[in-house]
């Protein structure tokens, strides 16, 4: 019964996240820029609500500014081309980036979709 409880709290704090006004802003595509304090929002609020999905994701590689905040959209579920145009980059970039990812936290090869996979269930 605790664990249901339990299950059921985290799908709440989840599903707040998904629908809450800085992810659904971070995956609109329109001619925006986030600031700090944007990217900032959308840590918090995923540490909120997955559990300091940032920091156990630090604790498990050294990662740029940059890998990081790739991490935290394919997190909050923006498409990989709606990041290279928060991000200033390439598609190719970001595919490439997570792709790196993978390897680095594994220390195997994967592929970037596999890198989405894990950061899902993370």
């Amino acid at each position: 019964k605790n664990i249901a409880r339990s299950r059921e709290r985290q799908e709440q704090l989840e599903s707040r996240f998904q629908n809450s006004e800085i992810c659904i802003r971070f995956r609109r595509k329109e001619e925006w820029k986030p600031s700090a304090k944007d990217w900032a929002e959308l840590c918090q609020n995923l540490d909120l609500a997955y559990n300091n999905f940032t920091i156990r994701l630090k604790k498990l590689n050294d990662l740029t500014d940059k890998e990081l905040k790739i991490a935290c959209l394919i997190k909050a579920n923006v498409s990989p081309g709606i990041i290279s145009h928060l991000l200033c980059c390439s598609t190719a970039s970001v595919s490439m980036t997570r792709k790196r990812l993978y390897q680095k936290i594994h220390n195997e090869s994967g592929s970037a979709e596999q890198f989405d996979d894990f950061i899902r269930q993370f």
